[in-house]
């Protein structure tokens, strides 16, 4: 009697949990990455697959800009979780370009431990492209801060000039 009171008062907590969470979605996310470079501010972007997202600054200094919150369509979302997912199974690999000294960066999606290869970059892989134009399709919705780094310099004392050469 007491086992089978058990029993049923299990099945019932069990189903009871079960309807309540029912509609609870497990979330998916991914963060895109721009390095920034000597000369220009990195940002970052936490997306997750509800179409929500927040572009921030990225680096050791205060940034003067603040956090970015946006919503992506959903069309935009299922593509962007589709193609970040057959790029990270399949891993193709990337190609280097030349780019500035003081302005190239990278820009990379990290998914599930995978780190893409540089997105500006993509080379010959047709999967690494349609991750790029997703990404960039998000960067335009999100607006990441950005901007020049202001590079400070030390003071050097001014030194009138002495009348001898």
């Amino acid at each position: 009697m007491l086992n089978a009171r058990n029993t049923t008062l299990a099945l019932l907590v069990f189903f009871v949990t079960t309807t309540l969470f029912a509609d609870a979605r497990m979330l998916d996310g991914a963060n895109i990455v721009n390095s920034g470079s000597t000369n220009t501010r990195g940002w970052q972007i936490k997306f997750r697959s509800d179409g929500n997202g927040v572009a921030n600054a990225a680096g050791s200094e205060p940034s003067p800009f603040p956090a970015r919150t946006f919503i992506a369509p959903s069309s935009l979302v299922v593509q962007f979780f589709r193609d970040v997912e057959a790029a990270r199974v399949a891993n193709p690999a990337g190609r280097g370009c030349m780019k500035s000294a003081s302005f190239g960066t990278r820009l990379t999606v990290t998914y599930h431990g995978w780190t893409s290869p540089d997105l500006s970059c993509p080379g010959q892989s047709p999967l690494l492209a349609e991750l790029a134009g997703d990404v960039d399709s998000l960067v335009n919705i999100a607006h990441p801060p950005s901007g020049l780094l202001r590079v400070h310099m030390p003071l050097e004392p001014h030194v009138a000039p002495s009348g001898k050469p």
